[in-house]
């Protein structure tokens, strides 16, 4: 059996078979936005060979993607409840900059949007890294101070943001 050339098409299947979202794939190909669309119209045979080599592995063995998985909320929620017991979904909402709807939303199973799960992958990353209690102290000292930061440089009452309302109009 001779096997078939490659489309763009496959592309657009490797997103549901990987589960992943398109700007995912977008760093997996290294595409920018007007990229994957020219790409995903291309005909059998015109893609790039070692974007195809790259489909035919994934396609075959989805498992190979190094792709990180986004860990869940709840998830980075338990290790941060570790550190500290008294953190509330509020709380670690606004480590990653989320507003309240939002935090009822992904707490409830939905899904972040890309940078707040590449943020929890990359909390979730260093926590498991340390090792000692007081390097994960060390670590939610950080970032609370980078809250506090990003409060003060947007005219928010750092207060206010980490202890009230979070990332809303209120802030200020």
């Amino acid at each position: 059996m001779i096997a078939k050339s490659l489309s763009g098409k496959e592309l657009k299947r490797l997103s549901s078979v990987l589960n992943e979202r398109i700007t995912s794939l977008l760093w997996l190909f290294g595409f920018s936005s007007a990229q994957w669309l020219k790409n995903t119209n291309r005909e059998p045979g015109a893609l790039i060979t070692q974007h195809s080599l790259m489909l035919r592995i994934l396609l075959d063995r989805p498992e190979l993607s190094p792709i990180p998985k986004v860990p869940s909320v709840k998830l980075v929620y338990a290790l941060l409840c570790e550190i500290d017991p008294s953190i509330t979904h509020h709380t670690m909402s606004t480590l990653v900059g989320l507003s309240a709807k939002s935090t009822a939303r992904i707490f409830a199973g939905g899904n972040p949007t890309s940078t707040v799960g590449h943020m929890l992958l990359l909390i979730k990353t260093e926590l498991e890294r340390l090792s000692t209690t007081e390097e994960k102290l060390a670590f939610y000292s950080y970032l609370q101070e980078n809250v506090k930061a990003e409060a003060q440089g947007r005219g928010y009452d750092p207060n206010r943001v980490w202890k009230g309302v979070g990332w809303s109009v209120k802030a200020k």
